[in-house]
């Protein structure tokens, strides 16, 4: 889906307020402060790598349980997704090195190729290779391996990578939680924390929620606001 102008530089946006054209806005994820949906716009601020703080590693918050729990397609606690877990986080004692460390693994060890199925991360460890499903899968359950709350976001991207000409494409990343700023989004298939501003979120959480997604994709579309 075209937007009505190009956007330069978007790899580097903080911030960034579209309308949105062909569904109603509020079939986007309002979940501030990083995504708020306000008058048929949506505005997505993504917070600096500075005002991250200086977390521990891992979570003891019992409302972020969930978030750092196994399940059967991010297996955390199967013993080679902990056993790479710990290899890429030796000697890392703060929750952004610890994100970085991941997100640049991932980036740096999956090989980029389009993918037919549903993501599990030990398998995705074992073959290294996927989409942006497989990368965000395996982020997220090294992520979850060392109890940090991690989830599966979904919807748009802004990119150059799929076609000649910038567009926003579906696309799916995580997002990680920090006490000083609430949840950011990462992008190991670009290689980016935090992730751009044009990550516009449908949803979050498992595969189910992700259903909500094919009602959206192929009428979604958006315009450049004018403040």
């Amino acid at each position: 889906m075209k937007l009505d102008r190009s956007l330069s530089n978007f790899r580097d946006l903080q911030e960034i307020r579209l309308k949105v054209k062909g569904v109603e806005a509020e079939a986007l994820a309002h979940d501030p402060p990083l995504q708020r949906i306000e008058e048929g716009h949506v505005l997505v601020q993504v917070p600096g790598l500075e005002s991250l703080g200086s977390g521990a590693v891992a979570s003891e918050e019992p409302s972020l349980m969930p978030y750092i729990a196994t399940g059967p397609f991010l297996m955390s606690d199967h013993a080679e997704i902990q056993a790479k877990s710990a290899e890429i986080l030796s000697g890392v004692s703060g929750r952004v090195e610890a994100v970085e460390r991941i997100n640049q693994w991932v980036f740096e060890n999956l090989r980029k190729v389009p993918t037919v199925g549903v993501p599990n991360a030990l398998e995705v460890l074992r073959v290294g290779q996927g989409d942006c499903n497989e990368h965000t899968a395996l982020f997220v359950g090294l992520a979850r391996a060392a109890k940090i709350p991690s989830r599966v976001a979904a919807g748009v991207v802004y990119s150059d990578r799929v076609s000649e000409e910038a567009a926003f494409f579906y696309h799916a990343w995580p997002e990680v939680y920090f006490e000083e700023a609430g949840w950011v989004p990462l992008d190991p298939t670009f290689g980016q924390f935090p992730a751009d501003a044009t990550h516009i979120k449908v949803v979050d959480g498992g595969l189910d929620k992700q259903i909500a997604i094919m009602g959206v994709m192929g009428r979604l579309g958006f315009e450049w606001a004018v403040k």
